[in-house]
């Protein structure tokens, strides 16, 4: 007899994933622990498939078509994208295409947070081509796993994937955070460097970090996550759940909610519709769920499932604003069960849904954003990484690693591009900046022959500088937006308090100011006037039926106190801006081909110009008056949830 282990290598290798109807009872016993097809399979596949239309997955894993003679785009898989998305679990699970890079002390558990871990990083990197139904959010992705026992790495690095024998090099940095599981009464620790601990995520091209755990101190996370901010430039983007109290975030029951740098993904009930109008902030409504033994006890049953149990979903979701004041959660994704892997065995399966499950949605979509940034759709070169499908895992991971956005980009493309439901429907402190929408971002950039009107990564002010860019506003429609978002990376002087300031501004051709986040925190538009947002390291300008003509960007380093880019000299820090029009009909924002750095003369200050700096602009303007428009390309997508107008 063949063994299942054998069935399921053939079947991998031919890429055709199986359908559940034809499972033997020893295929279903090792998926379910059991051996007929659970009876919430069908309905919970269901919910699984309306969400990833939600949020445009279904959009960006196809092939984009383009103009006759383009090569096409996409699909956009992950290939190539890693991420650290646990720190112990069943890393030999059959679920994951790519085995994760992985620590060789990681241990196999079933039980508690660690099975969650497992579960968890599935939602983000389950393979498609498993079981029909099972669909990760980067199935060709990779996973990273580190365990939180920092003295069991001292002797190997990993370089590529490939462990190797390693003696760091001395002399040795004693570190001691007590909630890691890192303890100075270690002796081992006084072996370890911790810049060379760090440069495991660099060069495993690493770009993605989240915690499944919830008993640590936001000032205390892993030493690599820490470190990177304080100590070196690395490129790492973190990703946590606001927690599942329905009480305001916390320090000390929700730390992880608050740190100011990452993204924080909340819950909203969307009701199982497609249509944004009846999603609520999950206070509101009762929620029903099935739950046969086979999810609690992973033991074969062929009895009856238990009726349906129901609960408030009111335990689910905490929300903002932080303690600091500041918008938290980021984003709000999806409630759902969503089908993942289990620690049970290689073969096990699952469901997993709160914040938990929330985050690493979440961690898929960044990392979709990543690499489609990566291969140029915002910037101007759409398809720069070329086939990837010609290239080794780790090649392609090295491509998008040379290509990546910074971690504020990776915000600010997320947040602009997502919806953001009226205040009144929910409120800001529950819906962050709303639901991400990767297909929308996808049709801005074929809107704008794959060049965002404003699009600036990894610039950096001193302080009191100003950054100026400018938008053309060239038709006015009453269904357009200008949407503005500016995303800084502050210093890590602490994970949650200010260091640093870098405000948002933005003018009309009338010179009406409106600052980063005016009137957004109790309303749906921008209000003209107001103050600097000195809490966020988000700051949004969102105009309805913008005025037509030349708009003035600013971006203000009103406070830089803290050195936040080590590889410079000055005391500087880093930010990512991003300008987009929204309509309906047409594209109707172009950029102005002039950003001047200027020294501001007051505190959120606009500067004088020089009077060559006026001539250059001047003659810049009068050349792109007469410029040829470029065709643009019109691609019909499907649409997801109707928005109301």
């Amino acid at each position: 007899m063949i063994a299942f282990s054998s069935i399921l290598f053939v079947q991998n290798s031919l890429s055709q994933a199986l359908d559940p109807s034809t499972l033997t009872p020893q295929q279903l016993d090792s998926f379910f622990g059991r051996t007929t097809l659970p009876s919430w399979y069908d309905s919970t596949v269901t919910a699984n498939s309306l969400i990833r239309s939600l949020y445009g997955i279904t959009n960006i894993q196809q092939t984009i078509p383009r103009e006759s003679g383009q090569t096409s785009l996409g699909p956009y898989l992950g290939f190539g994208v890693r991420a650290q998305c646990g720190t112990s679990f069943n890393a030999a699970h059959n679920g994951f295409q790519y085995k994760p890079i992985n620590n060789p002390n990681t241990q196999i558990i079933s039980s508690g947070l660690l099975n969650a871990a497992t579960a968890a990083c599935g939602i983000t990197f389950a393979r498609n081509d498993l079981l029909d139904g099972l669909q990760g959010f980067l199935p060709q992705g990779r996973a990273y796993i580190q365990s939180r026992n920092i003295a069991s790495v001292i002797n190997f690095r990993i370089r590529d994937g490939i462990t190797e024998s390693f003696s760091p090099p001395e002399p040795a940095i004693s570190i001691g955070y007590s909630d890691n599981g890192i303890h100075q009464s270690n002796p081992e620790l006084d072996h370890l460097l911790i810049d060379e601990f760090v440069d495991f995520y660099k060069e495993n091209k690493i770009l993605l970090y989240s915690e499944t755990l919830t008993t640590f101190q936001a000032n205390d996370r892993d030493a690599v996550t820490l470190y990177q901010h304080a100590t070196s430039d690395r490129d790492l983007l973190e990703i946590y759940k606001s927690g599942d109290t329905f009480k305001q975030i916390n320090s000390e029951r929700d730390p992880q909610a608050s740190i100011k740098n990452a993204l924080v993904a909340g819950l909203v009930c969307h009701n199982g519709t497609m249509d944004y109008s009846d999603d609520n902030s999950c206070s509101v409504t009762e929620n029903c769920i099935s739950i046969p033994p086979e999810t609690e006890t992973e033991t074969e049953t062929d009895a009856p499932p238990p009726p349906p149990i129901c609960f408030p979903v009111n335990r689910f979701g905490s929300f903002g604003p932080s303690p600091e004041g500041r918008v938290k959660p980021d984003l709000v994704l999806a409630h759902t069960l969503y089908l993942t892997l289990s620690s049970a065995n290689s073969n096990r399966l699952l469901r997993l849904d709160g914040s938990t499950g929330a985050a690493h949605q979440l961690m898929g979509l960044a990392g979709s954003v990543i690499e489609m940034f990566a291969d140029g759709l915002f910037t101007g070169d759409p398809g720069r990484l070329g086939d990837l499908s010609q290239l080794s895992e780790n090649q392609a991971a090295a491509a998008i690693y040379t290509h990546r956005p910074s971690p504020e980009m990776s915000r600010a493309l997320l947040v602009n591009s997502a919806y953001r439901y009226p205040v009144a429907q929910i409120n800001r402190n529950h819906q962050g900046w709303g639901i991400p929408r990767l297909n929308e971002l996808l049709q801005r950039a074929i809107a704008n022959n794959f060049r965002f009107p404003v699009i600036l990564d990894r610039q950096r002010l001193t302080d009191q500088q100003t950054m100026r860019t400018f938008i053309s506003v060239d038709a006015s429609e009453a269904t357009n937006q200008l949407l503005v978002t500016m995303a800084f990376n502050d210093a890590e002087t602490s994970a949650t308090s200010r260091a640093n300031d870098i405000s948002l501004k933005v003018t009309s051709p009338s010179n009406v100011v409106y600052w980063g986040n005016s009137g957004l925190l109790n309303g749906d538009v921008s209000t003209a006037g107001g103050t600097e947002d000195t809490i966020n390291t988000i700051e949004n300008v969102v105009i309805n039926n913008p005025e037509m003509g030349r708009w003035v960007i600013e971006t203000i380093g009103s406070s830089i106190r803290y050195d936040n880019v080590k590889a410079t000299h000055a005391i500087d820090s880093n930010f990512a801006l991003i300008a987009t029009c929204s309509s309906k009909t047409s594209d109707i924002c172009s950029s102005l081909p002039t950003n001047l750095t200027l020294q501001a003369v007051s505190q959120g200050g606009s500067g004088a110009v020089s009077p060559a700096s006026l001539i250059i602009f001047l003659l810049m303007t009068l050349l792109i008056s007469n410029k040829n428009r470029l065709h643009k390309l019109r691609a019909v997508l499907p649409s997801t949830k109707s928005q109301p107008v």
